[in-house]
């Protein structure tokens, strides 16, 4: 039996050349390296290593459990060769920044990078289940009704990544893992951005490699597994797009053309292109259409909707591909919604389809009870977020009692190095590019920025400009206002420091303004995105001559203003006074929800100052019962008694037209509503 140097998968066959699961020549023998010494340090303070799950083409795989909180995870220790020098370092803290503001359910979420003894690492989810190429191996070619559902959930985490300016270069079976969620199964994408850390000399977000194009520089099998010419052609050769093969720039189109190679790979049990040489293989790439599965496997009985998703995908040319991974998406669910109408039903697994109990990111092998496995408290990032905060406020604390003693001792010394620091200024325009989080301008507070809408971008995507609010060590309440531009529907967004997607405005029409806020920022960097209305697959608008102007506000919730998000029960702002509170209503289905802390003895009177063109309607208690005393437009008066607890829960909301008017009233939603509320002694 055969096994990778690698990432040490077995094969049976002896005559097997090229490992499936990273690209590694299966001639090369293992390295001597102990990396299991690693096993019972304590990486960075934090972290103690466990037991090693796995090895791959970027290196080994640990199970490691934070030392404070006793949780664990899994920790991914890059190849020595990737800490070399200092501009690999400065790759990889971007790369895994970026990666890091994934938050998709279906991506292997990374919580923490850093460097520790020469090494570069990664903290990651702790997952469990197996990766789509060893299930082939293991039990052949998986059903399109098994299959499709979870390629659905690869295109859904692809959107969020591409939308966040994240391309994973490295799509392949082996970096899908297959976990049960229930009686279902849930795909888990691994390693977006890892491949990158292999390009030499890029350092840009998305920038192509220097140019080296497989005519001039032969491609070879790398120590690491990837194949690589010049040091910058990166990938596994079954699943490389022919862009990868040319050394050109990559964007998302290239991680669908991967993805329709691996759902090639899933129903098919065959690679979609094979060689006895890595360089046959990506020859074919460049040089041949792939042959449509039901061709392929004629016996298997392929429905021809999945030979039209991966033809589509796999075009050699990418402007034929599909734009988006939603595109790709919707296909799949056509394809799936006739497979469950014709003949194969979607169903939960059977006994014989059980996924083996493999507890590891996406290897086979093991040194740890399973069972154990099922119990373990594993790491999440609501964990890492609050470990983070408290230690914030302890350096707060001691900074605080410190700063006495460094002051006096510092001195002169301290002033000559204040003297020469230049801290980043606060931008006044947009400075190009600014694409991308990473590049994104300081706001400066409650001052207007300028920015202009620049027309699509290469690959059909529109023009996003990103902007940063500074980091603070407690909540904010953060307010934006974006003027309107002619001819453009403009839509304003705001991301928090992990890139999760806090609010969104798109009221206004073409050429209106838009407004977020007062919003809820957490600790850390925010980011306002500013881009054009837009969906995927349609061409994106025309560049715009005119400028819009951005002002940002952030600072102390304020007691009079709602703070959003507060649109269900569990999300009310708490009043515990009679001070005025105003709020709006950016939609229709918008609910702005409030818990009143009565005084004992006393019940609650209500008025709500009425908003042109809304008919406003409040909704009582978590049975939401309505109040409504008011037409359009009118203010609204009401009373409640409040439950044992002396706590009223209540929502300003707008009531469902109950007929068509004959002259409708255009409801103003830049225009606030103010709730007035008066604590009255019980009758």
């Amino acid at each position: 039996m055969v096994a990778c140097p690698i990432c040490g998968i077995p094969y049976e066959d002896p005559a097997q050349r090229i490992c499936s699961r990273c690209g590694s020549d299966l001639r090369v023998k293992p390295s001597a390296e102990g990396a299991d010494s690693w096993i019972g340090k304590i990486v960075d303070g934090r972290y103690r290593v466990l037991a090693r799950i796995g090895t791959g083409g970027m290196g080994a795989v640990y199970r490691v459990e934070h030392v404070r909180m006793g949780k664990i995870a899994a920790m991914k220790v890059l190849h020595r060769d990737l800490a070399s020098d200092e501009e690999a370092g400065k790759r990889f803290r971007r790369e895994a920044e970026a990666v890091s503001r994934l938050t998709h359910p279906n991506v292997v979420q990374t919580f923490d990078f850093g460097f520790w003894e020469g090494l570069l690492f990664l903290i990651m989810e702790f997952v469990k289940g197996d990766d789509l190429g060893t299930m082939v191996k293991r039990d052949g070619a998986m059903a399109p009704s098994r299959a499709l559902p979870l390629f659905v959930q690869v295109c859904n985490a692809l959107e969020e990544a591409h939308q966040h300016g994240v391309i994973h270069r490295d799509l392949k079976p082996e970096n899908i893992v297959c976990v049960r969620h229930g009686h279902e199964e849930r795909a888990k994408v691994l390693d977006f951005g890892l491949a990158k850390l292999r390009e030499r000399g890029s350092g840009s977000w998305e920038g192509p490699p220097s140019s080296v194009h497989f005519s001039k520089s032969r491609p070879r099998l790398g120590d690491s597994g990837e194949i690589t010419g010049a040091g910058n052609l990166v990938g596994t050769p079954y699943y490389m797009s022919p862009e990868q093969v040319r050394s050109e720039s990559v964007d998302q189109r290239s991680d669908l053309y991967s993805l329709g190679a691996t759902l090639y790979r899933v129903v098919t049990g065959c690679y979609p292109f094979e060689g006895t040489s890595p360089v046959g293989i990506i020859t074919r790439h460049i040089t041949e259409d792939v042959v449509p599965p039901t061709r392929r496997v004629p016996e298997r009985n392929l429905p021809s909707s999945i030979d039209r998703i991966i033809s589509r995908s796999m075009a050699r040319r990418r402007e034929d591909r599909y734009v988006s991974a939603a595109d790709m998406r919707r296909d799949i669910e056509t394809a799936l919604g006739a497979r469950r109408r014709s003949s194969e039903e979607i169903r939960p697994l059977a006994a014989s389809e059980e996924i083996l109990p493999v507890e590891q990111l996406s290897l086979p092998d093991q040194d740890f009870d399973t069972e154990e496995a099922d119990t373990l408290d594993r790491l999440s990032r609501a964990d890492v977020d609050a470990f983070e905060r408290y230690h914030r406020r302890q350096r707060r604390v001691r900074s605080i009692l410190v700063t006495p003693l460094l002051l006096a001792g510092l001195g002169v010394a301290g002033w000559g190095a204040f003297k020469y620091m230049r801290p980043e200024r606060p931008v006044s325009a947009e400075q190009e590019p600014n694409d991308d989080p990473t590049h994104a301008g300081l706001l400066p507070k409650a001052r207007p920025v300028s920015g202009q809408y620049g027309g699509p971008r290469a690959g059909g995507d529109p023009d996003f400009d990103y902007f940063r609010i500074p980091g603070g060590q407690w909540r904010r309440a953060v307010t934006a206002r974006l003027s309107g531009v002619p001819d453009l529907d403009l839509v304003l967004e705001l991301y928090d420091a992990k890139g999760g997607h806090v609010a969104r405005s798109d009221i206004g029409r073409v050429g209106q303004p838009e407004r977020l806020g007062p919003v809820a920022l957490n600790a850390g960097d925010g980011y306002i995105r500013v881009h054009p209305a837009w969906a995927h697959g349609q061409a994106a608008p025309s560049g715009s001559t005119a400028p819009y102007q951005l002002t940002v506000d952030w600072g102390s919730p304020s007691p009079d203003w709602e703070l959003e998000p507060n649109d269900a029960p569990d999300l009310a702002n708490r009043i515990d006074d009679q001070v005025p509170v105003s709020g709006y209503l950016p939609t229709a289905e918008d609910e702005d929800w409030y818990s009143v802390t009565l005084p004992a003895g006393m019940r609650l009177e209500g008025k709500i100052d009425g908003i042109e063109g809304v008919d406003l309607v409040v909704l009582v208690g978590s049975e939401r019962k309505q109040l409504d005393s008011g037409g359009v437009g009118e203010d609204e008066t009401f009373e409640v008694a409040p439950d044992k607890a002396g706590a009223v829960l209540l929502a300003i909301a707008e009531q469902a037209p109950r007929k068509a008017a004959k002259k409708p009233v255009e409801a103003d939603r830049t225009e606030p509503y103010t709730l007035r509320l008066r604590f009255r002694p019980k009758r």
